[in-house]
Protein backbone atom coordinates (compact mmCIF):
# COMPACT_ATOMS: atom_id res chain seq x y z
CA UNK A 1 0.00 0.00 0.00
CA UNK A 2 2.69 2.64 1.00
CA UNK A 3 4.18 1.27 -2.62
CA UNK A 4 1.32 2.64 -4.46
CA UNK A 5 0.66 6.32 -2.18
CA UNK A 6 4.51 6.45 -3.00
CA UNK A 7 4.26 5.97 -6.80
CA UNK A 8 1.21 8.53 -7.03
CA UNK A 9 3.29 11.41 -5.07
CA UNK A 10 6.27 10.90 -7.22
CA UNK A 11 4.56 10.49 -10.39
CA UNK A 12 1.04 12.15 -10.49
CA UNK A 13 1.34 14.94 -7.30
CA UNK A 14 0.99 18.66 -8.55
CA UNK A 15 3.35 19.55 -5.48
CA UNK A 16 6.13 18.00 -2.73
CA UNK A 17 6.71 20.15 -0.39
CA UNK A 18 9.24 19.44 2.21
CA UNK A 19 10.56 21.48 5.03
CA UNK A 20 10.16 22.74 8.52
CA UNK A 21 9.36 25.79 10.70
CA UNK A 22 11.84 27.61 12.04
CA UNK A 23 10.65 28.99 15.36
CA UNK A 24 13.80 31.09 16.00
CA UNK A 25 13.41 33.42 12.97
CA UNK A 26 9.34 32.42 12.92
CA UNK A 27 10.26 31.64 8.87
CA UNK A 28 8.96 28.28 7.08
CA UNK A 29 12.12 26.97 5.04
CA UNK A 30 10.95 24.30 2.59
CA UNK A 31 11.54 22.77 -0.93
CA UNK A 32 8.06 22.91 -3.28
CA UNK A 33 8.96 20.86 -6.10
CA UNK A 34 12.93 20.88 -5.71
CA UNK A 35 12.98 24.65 -5.26
CA UNK A 36 14.09 26.51 -1.97
CA UNK A 37 11.84 28.96 -0.30
CA UNK A 38 11.65 31.01 2.48
CA UNK A 39 8.66 32.37 3.79
CA UNK A 40 8.36 34.66 7.17
CA UNK A 41 5.40 35.24 8.89
CA UNK A 42 5.98 39.08 8.16
CA UNK A 43 5.67 38.25 4.45
CA UNK A 44 2.94 40.46 2.29
CA UNK A 45 1.50 36.78 1.09
CA UNK A 46 1.07 35.79 4.63
CA UNK A 47 0.18 38.83 6.51
CA UNK A 48 -3.19 39.24 3.74
CA UNK A 49 -4.88 35.97 4.77
CA UNK A 50 -8.00 35.89 6.72
CA UNK A 51 -6.72 32.88 8.40
CA UNK A 52 -3.62 34.62 9.52
CA UNK A 53 -5.49 37.42 10.91
CA UNK A 54 -7.71 35.61 12.93
CA UNK A 55 -4.55 34.01 14.43
CA UNK A 56 -3.23 37.52 15.24
CA UNK A 57 -6.74 38.18 16.52
CA UNK A 58 -6.35 35.46 19.36
CA UNK A 59 -3.19 37.16 20.21
CA UNK A 60 -4.66 39.88 20.78
CA UNK A 61 -2.44 41.40 17.95
CA UNK A 62 -3.48 43.90 15.30
CA UNK A 63 -2.37 42.93 11.76
CA UNK A 64 0.57 46.04 12.40
CA UNK A 65 1.61 44.45 15.22
CA UNK A 66 2.72 41.18 13.07
CA UNK A 67 6.39 41.88 14.35
CA UNK A 68 5.02 40.88 17.99
CA UNK A 69 3.64 37.73 17.57
CA UNK A 70 5.51 34.69 19.43
CA UNK A 71 4.43 30.57 19.36
CA UNK A 72 5.33 28.63 21.73
CA UNK A 73 4.57 25.26 19.99
CA UNK A 74 8.67 24.64 18.93
CA UNK A 75 10.00 23.92 15.25
CA UNK A 76 8.95 21.08 13.89
CA UNK A 77 9.06 19.66 9.80
CA UNK A 78 6.62 18.48 7.60
CA UNK A 79 6.18 17.30 3.87
CA UNK A 80 3.15 17.39 1.96
CA UNK A 81 1.98 16.27 -1.60
CA UNK A 82 -1.10 18.19 -3.48
CA UNK A 83 -2.71 16.28 -5.96
CA UNK A 84 -5.40 17.98 -8.29
CA UNK A 85 -8.63 16.02 -8.12
CA UNK A 86 -10.92 18.18 -11.00
CA UNK A 87 -11.71 15.92 -14.48
CA UNK A 88 -9.80 18.49 -16.37
CA UNK A 89 -6.22 18.18 -15.01
CA UNK A 90 -3.44 17.60 -17.31
CA UNK A 91 -1.36 14.63 -18.33
CA UNK A 92 -0.43 12.61 -15.29
CA UNK A 93 -1.76 14.63 -12.81
CA UNK A 94 -5.44 13.85 -14.02
CA UNK A 95 -6.32 10.93 -11.71
CA UNK A 96 -8.55 7.58 -12.29
CA UNK A 97 -11.18 7.32 -10.36
CA UNK A 98 -9.60 4.77 -7.65
CA UNK A 99 -6.45 6.62 -7.14
CA UNK A 100 -8.23 9.48 -6.02
CA UNK A 101 -10.36 7.11 -3.64
CA UNK A 102 -6.96 5.26 -2.45
CA UNK A 103 -5.76 9.23 -1.84
CA UNK A 104 -8.64 9.74 0.25
CA UNK A 105 -8.00 7.08 2.69
CA UNK A 106 -4.46 9.31 3.62
CA UNK A 107 -4.66 12.76 4.95
CA UNK A 108 -2.03 14.44 7.13
CA UNK A 109 -0.13 12.30 9.82
CA UNK A 110 1.53 13.39 13.18
CA UNK A 111 4.40 11.71 14.11
CA UNK A 112 6.37 12.45 17.13
CA UNK A 113 10.11 11.00 17.11
CA UNK A 114 9.31 8.74 14.51
CA UNK A 115 6.15 7.34 16.36
CA UNK A 116 2.79 7.96 14.96
CA UNK A 117 0.18 10.09 16.99
CA UNK A 118 -2.79 8.86 16.68
CA UNK A 119 -6.20 9.04 15.35
CA UNK A 120 -4.04 12.18 12.97
CA UNK A 121 -4.01 11.24 9.47
CA UNK A 122 -7.39 8.79 9.50
CA UNK A 123 -9.53 9.35 6.71
CA UNK A 124 -11.81 10.53 8.69
CA UNK A 125 -9.90 13.07 11.31
CA UNK A 126 -9.91 16.68 10.64
CA UNK A 127 -7.18 17.04 13.35
CA UNK A 128 -6.25 20.89 11.86
CA UNK A 129 -9.77 21.73 11.64
CA UNK A 130 -9.39 22.70 7.94
CA UNK A 131 -12.79 20.82 7.04
CA UNK A 132 -14.39 22.99 9.56
CA UNK A 133 -12.99 26.10 8.58
CA UNK A 134 -14.32 25.68 4.67
CA UNK A 135 -17.60 24.76 6.04
CA UNK A 136 -17.75 27.66 8.51
CA UNK A 137 -15.66 30.45 7.30
CA UNK A 138 -14.51 30.20 3.04
CA UNK A 139 -14.39 27.14 1.38
CA UNK A 140 -11.48 28.11 -1.43
CA UNK A 141 -8.87 29.25 1.53
CA UNK A 142 -7.47 25.43 1.64
CA UNK A 143 -7.55 22.46 -0.24
CA UNK A 144 -9.55 19.82 0.23
CA UNK A 145 -8.32 17.21 3.14
CA UNK A 146 -9.01 14.94 0.08
CA UNK A 147 -6.07 16.49 -2.05
CA UNK A 148 -3.29 16.79 0.52
CA UNK A 149 -1.19 14.00 2.01
CA UNK A 150 1.69 14.24 4.24
CA UNK A 151 3.42 14.13 7.59
CA UNK A 152 4.31 16.50 10.39
CA UNK A 153 7.00 15.65 12.42
CA UNK A 154 7.51 16.96 16.27
CA UNK A 155 10.09 15.66 19.25
CA UNK A 156 9.78 15.18 22.98
CA UNK A 157 13.07 17.82 23.05
CA UNK A 158 11.92 20.31 21.08
CA UNK A 159 7.99 20.24 21.44
CA UNK A 160 7.48 19.77 25.58
CA UNK A 161 4.45 21.62 25.35
CA UNK A 162 3.07 19.85 22.83
CA UNK A 163 1.55 17.10 25.21
CA UNK A 164 0.30 13.81 24.68
CA UNK A 165 -3.36 13.08 26.21
CA UNK A 166 -2.76 10.53 28.94
CA UNK A 167 -5.04 8.09 26.57
CA UNK A 168 -2.38 8.60 23.80
CA UNK A 169 -4.72 9.50 21.62
CA UNK A 170 -3.35 12.47 20.22
CA UNK A 171 -2.83 15.79 21.79
CA UNK A 172 -3.79 17.69 24.84
CA UNK A 173 -6.08 19.91 22.85
CA UNK A 174 -5.58 23.40 24.95
CA UNK A 175 -3.34 25.82 25.46
CA UNK A 176 -1.08 28.51 23.66
CA UNK A 177 1.34 25.90 22.18
CA UNK A 178 -1.42 23.56 20.43
CA UNK A 179 -2.93 26.91 19.04
CA UNK A 180 -0.34 27.79 18.03
CA UNK A 181 0.71 24.58 16.24
CA UNK A 182 -2.71 24.65 14.41
CA UNK A 183 -2.94 27.59 13.45
CA UNK A 184 0.69 27.79 11.60
CA UNK A 185 0.15 25.24 9.78
CA UNK A 186 -3.36 26.27 8.73
CA UNK A 187 -1.69 29.42 7.56
CA UNK A 188 0.68 27.34 5.65
CA UNK A 189 -1.45 25.48 3.80
CA UNK A 190 -3.92 28.54 3.13
CA UNK A 191 -0.78 29.86 1.59
CA UNK A 192 -0.17 26.63 -0.57
CA UNK A 193 -3.77 27.05 -1.50
CA UNK A 194 -3.42 30.98 -2.37
CA UNK A 195 -0.04 31.00 -4.05
CA UNK A 196 1.47 27.94 -5.59
CA UNK A 197 -1.86 26.13 -6.03
CA UNK A 198 -3.71 29.33 -7.47
CA UNK A 199 -0.72 29.34 -9.99
CA UNK A 200 -1.06 26.49 -11.05
CA UNK A 201 -5.01 26.58 -12.06
CA UNK A 202 -4.30 29.46 -14.12
CA UNK A 203 -2.11 28.35 -16.14
CA UNK A 204 -3.79 25.04 -16.54
CA UNK A 205 -7.25 27.10 -17.21
CA UNK A 206 -5.32 29.76 -19.43
CA UNK A 207 -3.12 27.44 -21.60
CA UNK A 208 -5.97 25.16 -22.20
CA UNK A 209 -7.93 28.14 -23.81
CA UNK A 210 -5.04 29.76 -25.73
CA UNK A 211 -4.49 26.39 -26.78
CA UNK A 212 -7.92 25.50 -28.46
CA UNK A 213 -8.33 29.51 -29.51
CA UNK A 214 -5.29 29.54 -31.69
CA UNK A 215 -5.14 26.13 -32.80
CA UNK A 216 -8.93 26.97 -34.09
CA UNK A 217 -10.09 23.85 -33.36
CA UNK A 218 -13.30 24.38 -32.89
CA UNK A 219 -13.42 25.51 -36.35
CA UNK A 220 -12.33 23.06 -37.71
CA UNK A 221 -15.07 20.63 -35.95
CA UNK A 222 -17.53 23.42 -37.22
CA UNK A 223 -16.25 22.63 -40.72
CA UNK A 224 -16.08 18.82 -40.14
CA UNK A 225 -19.76 18.98 -38.88
CA UNK A 226 -20.66 20.70 -42.17
CA UNK A 227 -19.02 18.18 -44.19
CA UNK A 228 -20.32 15.25 -42.32
CA UNK A 229 -24.08 17.04 -42.79
CA UNK A 230 -23.74 17.01 -46.66
CA UNK A 231 -24.06 12.84 -46.55
CA UNK A 232 -26.57 11.40 -48.48
CA UNK A 233 -29.69 10.89 -46.16
CA UNK A 234 -29.02 13.49 -43.49
CA UNK A 235 -32.30 15.98 -43.83
CA UNK A 236 -32.68 19.43 -45.01
CA UNK A 237 -33.48 20.85 -42.06
CA UNK A 238 -30.29 19.07 -39.99
CA UNK A 239 -27.92 20.40 -43.00
CA UNK A 240 -28.71 23.88 -42.99
CA UNK A 241 -29.12 24.50 -39.09
CA UNK A 242 -25.08 23.12 -39.16
CA UNK A 243 -24.26 25.45 -41.94
CA UNK A 244 -26.08 28.45 -40.04
CA UNK A 245 -23.85 27.53 -36.50
CA UNK A 246 -20.67 27.77 -38.62
CA UNK A 247 -21.27 31.09 -40.38
CA UNK A 248 -22.94 32.41 -36.72
CA UNK A 249 -19.86 31.11 -35.13
CA UNK A 250 -17.16 32.84 -37.30
CA UNK A 251 -19.15 36.18 -37.34
CA UNK A 252 -19.14 36.01 -33.44
CA UNK A 253 -15.27 35.10 -33.26
CA UNK A 254 -14.43 38.11 -35.18
CA UNK A 255 -16.84 39.99 -32.82
CA UNK A 256 -15.09 38.79 -29.67
CA UNK A 257 -11.69 39.19 -30.59
CA UNK A 258 -12.47 42.78 -31.65
CA UNK A 259 -13.83 43.49 -28.30
CA UNK A 260 -10.78 41.65 -26.65
CA UNK A 261 -8.83 43.85 -28.76
CA UNK A 262 -11.11 47.48 -28.09
CA UNK A 263 -10.85 46.28 -23.91
CA UNK A 264 -7.04 45.83 -24.16
CA UNK A 265 -6.84 48.90 -25.71
CA UNK A 266 -8.35 50.99 -23.53
CA UNK A 267 -6.56 49.52 -20.20
CA UNK A 268 -3.50 50.50 -21.81
CA UNK A 269 -4.61 54.13 -22.55
CA UNK A 270 -5.51 54.04 -19.15
CA UNK A 271 -2.76 53.13 -17.71
CA UNK A 272 -1.05 55.64 -19.88
CA UNK A 273 -3.27 58.58 -18.63
CA UNK A 274 -2.62 57.42 -15.08
CA UNK A 275 0.90 57.69 -16.20
CA UNK A 276 0.87 61.44 -17.42
CA UNK A 277 -2.04 62.93 -15.27
CA UNK A 278 -0.16 63.71 -11.97
CA UNK A 279 2.51 65.99 -13.77
CA UNK A 280 -0.32 67.65 -15.79
CA UNK A 281 -2.42 68.36 -12.69
CA UNK A 282 0.74 70.03 -11.00
CA UNK A 283 1.60 71.38 -14.61
CA UNK A 284 -2.35 72.77 -14.38
CA UNK A 285 -2.38 74.32 -10.47
CA UNK A 286 0.93 76.42 -11.21
CA UNK A 287 -0.72 77.66 -14.09
CA UNK A 288 -3.53 78.43 -12.08
CA UNK A 289 -1.80 80.17 -9.39
CA UNK A 290 -0.27 82.64 -12.06
CA UNK A 291 -3.48 83.34 -13.37
CA UNK A 292 -4.69 84.16 -9.55
CA UNK A 293 -1.72 86.24 -8.86
CA UNK A 294 -2.15 88.09 -12.56
CA UNK A 295 -5.91 89.07 -11.71
CA UNK A 296 -4.98 90.07 -8.18
CA UNK A 297 -1.99 92.19 -9.68
CA UNK A 298 -4.38 93.41 -12.59
CA UNK A 299 -7.03 94.43 -9.94
CA UNK A 300 -4.66 96.45 -7.93
CA UNK A 301 -4.04 99.69 -7.62
CA UNK A 302 -0.38 98.76 -8.05
CA UNK A 303 1.13 100.37 -11.09
CA UNK A 304 1.80 98.03 -13.72
CA UNK A 305 5.13 96.14 -13.92
CA UNK A 306 6.00 95.15 -17.33
CA UNK A 307 8.92 93.45 -16.41
CA UNK A 308 6.88 91.20 -13.60
CA UNK A 309 3.91 90.90 -16.22
CA UNK A 310 6.33 89.85 -18.72
CA UNK A 311 8.03 87.09 -16.27
CA UNK A 312 4.48 85.49 -15.00
CA UNK A 313 2.99 85.65 -18.82
CA UNK A 314 6.14 83.51 -19.40
CA UNK A 315 5.52 81.36 -16.79
CA UNK A 316 2.12 80.57 -17.55
CA UNK A 317 3.12 79.98 -21.75
CA UNK A 318 5.38 77.65 -20.13
CA UNK A 319 3.28 75.78 -18.36
CA UNK A 320 0.35 75.41 -20.89
CA UNK A 321 3.17 74.21 -23.36
CA UNK A 322 3.89 71.36 -21.25
CA UNK A 323 0.58 70.53 -20.68
CA UNK A 324 0.11 70.47 -24.41
CA UNK A 325 3.42 68.31 -25.10
CA UNK A 326 2.02 65.73 -22.56
CA UNK A 327 -1.57 65.28 -24.11
CA UNK A 328 0.01 65.50 -28.09
CA UNK A 329 2.00 62.35 -26.82
CA UNK A 330 -0.88 60.58 -25.02
CA UNK A 331 -3.54 61.91 -28.01
CA UNK A 332 -1.32 59.24 -30.04
CA UNK A 333 -3.35 56.45 -28.35
CA UNK A 334 -6.91 57.67 -29.29
CA UNK A 335 -5.88 57.36 -32.82
CA UNK A 336 -4.45 53.74 -33.22
CA UNK A 337 -7.15 52.59 -35.17
CA UNK A 338 -6.63 55.73 -37.92
CA UNK A 339 -3.11 54.97 -38.00
CA UNK A 340 -0.99 53.19 -41.02
CA UNK A 341 1.94 50.50 -39.66
CA UNK A 342 5.16 52.43 -40.98
CA UNK A 343 8.79 52.66 -39.84
CA UNK A 344 9.17 54.14 -36.46
CA UNK A 345 12.34 55.03 -34.64
CA UNK A 346 12.23 53.09 -30.82
CA UNK A 347 14.25 55.57 -29.64
CA UNK A 348 11.90 58.47 -30.05
CA UNK A 349 9.07 56.67 -28.50
CA UNK A 350 11.44 56.04 -25.42
CA UNK A 351 12.40 59.48 -25.51
CA UNK A 352 8.41 60.44 -25.41
CA UNK A 353 7.52 58.50 -23.22
CA UNK A 354 10.51 59.44 -20.61
CA UNK A 355 9.69 62.53 -20.92
CA UNK A 356 5.89 61.80 -19.66
CA UNK A 357 7.07 59.94 -16.79
CA UNK A 358 10.04 62.28 -15.78
CA UNK A 359 8.70 64.19 -13.31
CA UNK A 360 7.97 60.51 -11.31
CA UNK A 361 11.13 59.47 -12.28
CA UNK A 362 13.05 62.20 -10.85
CA UNK A 363 10.81 62.43 -7.53
CA UNK A 364 11.94 58.82 -6.93
CA UNK A 365 15.50 59.78 -7.78
CA UNK A 366 15.17 57.09 -11.33
CA UNK A 367 18.23 57.54 -13.39
CA UNK A 368 17.40 56.31 -17.24
CA UNK A 369 20.06 55.47 -19.47
CA UNK A 370 19.54 54.89 -22.99
CA UNK A 371 22.46 52.78 -24.93
CA UNK A 372 22.28 52.07 -29.01
CA UNK A 373 24.20 49.62 -30.96
CA UNK A 374 24.68 49.68 -34.59
CA UNK A 375 22.27 52.26 -36.62
CA UNK A 376 18.64 53.25 -35.18
CA UNK A 377 16.39 50.65 -34.28
CA UNK A 378 13.21 50.51 -36.15
CA UNK A 379 10.27 48.44 -35.49
CA UNK A 380 7.30 48.20 -38.43
CA UNK A 381 4.22 49.40 -36.53
CA UNK A 382 2.07 52.19 -35.54
CA UNK A 383 3.41 55.20 -32.80
CA UNK A 384 0.27 53.88 -30.88
CA UNK A 385 1.73 50.94 -30.17
CA UNK A 386 5.01 51.51 -29.15
CA UNK A 387 3.71 54.42 -27.18
CA UNK A 388 1.82 52.04 -25.04
CA UNK A 389 4.54 49.38 -24.89
CA UNK A 390 6.55 52.04 -23.08
CA UNK A 391 4.31 53.41 -21.45
CA UNK A 392 3.42 49.96 -19.87
CA UNK A 393 6.59 48.63 -19.63
CA UNK A 394 8.03 52.16 -17.73
CA UNK A 395 5.00 52.25 -15.66
CA UNK A 396 5.73 48.23 -14.35
CA UNK A 397 9.51 49.24 -13.67
CA UNK A 398 8.70 52.65 -11.91
CA UNK A 399 6.37 50.76 -9.46
CA UNK A 400 8.61 48.38 -8.31
CA UNK A 401 11.86 50.68 -8.55
CA UNK A 402 9.61 53.33 -6.22
CA UNK A 403 10.25 51.02 -3.09
CA UNK A 404 13.94 49.50 -3.80
CA UNK A 405 16.88 50.80 -2.34
CA UNK A 406 19.04 53.19 -4.38
CA UNK A 407 20.40 53.36 -7.06
CA UNK A 408 17.54 53.38 -8.85
CA UNK A 409 17.95 52.56 -12.28
CA UNK A 410 16.28 51.43 -15.92
CA UNK A 411 18.60 50.87 -18.43
CA UNK A 412 17.53 50.02 -22.26
CA UNK A 413 19.63 48.62 -24.79
CA UNK A 414 18.57 49.22 -28.44
CA UNK A 415 19.78 47.03 -30.73
CA UNK A 416 19.43 47.36 -34.33
CA UNK A 417 21.78 43.78 -35.31
CA UNK A 418 19.86 41.90 -33.11
CA UNK A 419 16.11 43.91 -34.08
CA UNK A 420 16.00 43.80 -30.24
CA UNK A 421 15.30 46.11 -27.34
CA UNK A 422 16.39 44.82 -23.53
CA UNK A 423 14.47 46.48 -21.23
CA UNK A 424 16.08 46.40 -17.51
CA UNK A 425 15.80 47.61 -13.95
CA UNK A 426 17.35 47.74 -10.98
CA UNK A 427 14.23 46.59 -8.47
CA UNK A 428 13.64 43.25 -7.32
CA UNK A 429 13.38 41.29 -10.41
CA UNK A 430 10.82 38.40 -11.21
CA UNK A 431 10.72 35.58 -8.57
CA UNK A 432 11.12 31.87 -10.40
CA UNK A 433 7.66 31.15 -9.10
CA UNK A 434 6.15 34.00 -11.03
CA UNK A 435 7.76 32.94 -14.17
CA UNK A 436 5.13 31.13 -15.92
CA UNK A 437 2.24 33.76 -15.18
CA UNK A 438 4.31 37.07 -16.13
CA UNK A 439 2.47 37.88 -18.99
CA UNK A 440 -1.22 36.59 -17.41
CA UNK A 441 -4.24 39.38 -17.20
CA UNK A 442 -4.49 40.67 -14.10
CA UNK A 443 -1.35 38.78 -12.72
CA UNK A 444 1.34 40.46 -10.67
CA UNK A 445 3.10 38.47 -8.41
CA UNK A 446 4.55 38.99 -4.88
CA UNK A 447 1.43 39.14 -3.13
CA UNK A 448 0.27 42.82 -4.63
CA UNK A 449 -2.89 43.84 -6.56
CA UNK A 450 -4.11 45.74 -9.28
CA UNK A 451 -0.84 45.82 -10.91
CA UNK A 452 -1.71 42.40 -13.33
CA UNK A 453 -2.22 43.92 -16.86
CA UNK A 454 0.67 46.37 -18.12
CA UNK A 455 2.57 43.28 -18.95
CA UNK A 456 0.13 41.16 -20.23
CA UNK A 457 -1.49 44.33 -22.62
CA UNK A 458 2.24 45.14 -23.99
CA UNK A 459 2.55 41.48 -25.03
CA UNK A 460 -0.64 40.92 -26.66
CA UNK A 461 -0.16 44.37 -28.84
CA UNK A 462 3.27 43.17 -29.65
CA UNK A 463 1.95 39.58 -30.89
CA UNK A 464 -0.69 41.28 -33.21
CA UNK A 465 2.48 43.20 -34.79
CA UNK A 466 4.12 39.72 -35.17
CA UNK A 467 6.66 40.75 -32.13
CA UNK A 468 7.94 39.39 -29.20
CA UNK A 469 8.57 40.21 -25.48
CA UNK A 470 10.08 37.83 -23.48
CA UNK A 471 11.77 37.81 -19.66
CA UNK A 472 15.75 38.18 -21.04
CA UNK A 473 18.13 34.38 -20.38
CA UNK A 474 20.87 35.03 -17.83
CA UNK A 475 23.49 35.93 -20.32
CA UNK A 476 21.06 38.53 -21.61
CA UNK A 477 20.74 40.45 -18.56
CA UNK A 478 21.52 44.23 -18.17
CA UNK A 479 20.80 44.87 -14.60
CA UNK A 480 19.88 43.23 -11.70
CA UNK A 481 16.42 43.84 -11.37
CA UNK A 482 13.74 42.98 -13.68
CA UNK A 483 15.06 41.95 -17.65
CA UNK A 484 12.48 42.27 -20.57
CA UNK A 485 13.78 41.41 -24.61
CA UNK A 486 11.28 42.86 -26.78
CA UNK A 487 12.20 41.40 -30.40
CA UNK A 488 11.00 43.83 -33.73
CA UNK A 489 11.95 41.01 -35.70
CA UNK A 490 8.88 39.01 -37.09
CA UNK A 491 8.89 35.19 -36.40
CA UNK A 492 8.44 33.10 -39.38
CA UNK A 493 5.33 30.91 -39.42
Amino acid sequence: MRGRLATLIAENSVFRIEGNYIEATRTFEFNINGRFRILHLDDAAITGMAVFRDFLKRNELKPEDVSDLRTNCGPFGFSFSVFDFSTDAKGPLLLEKDDKEFIKKHRIYLYRDGVRVYPYGDPDDDWLLIDVRRGTVRASEFLSNDQVVGYVSISQEDNEELRDKTSREGLVDTGKAVDDFRSLLQVFLAWVRKDPYQHYQIARKQSGDVEVFKSGRVQDLMDAAVEASSAEGVPASVRNTIAQASRDYRTERRYLVQRAENTEHLAGVGLSVEAASHDLMIALHRALSNLDRLSAYVGSDATMNREVLTAELLSLRGLLSFVQTQMSDVQLLFRSSKQRRKNVRVLDLVEKVANIFRGLLERNHIVVTVETIGSPLVAKTTDAVLLQLMLNLFDNAVYWLQGSPPPREIEILLDSESGTMTFADSGPGFRDEDLPYLFEPFYSGKGEEGRGLGLYIARQLLERHGYTLAVAEKEQRVLKGANLIVSFVKEEK
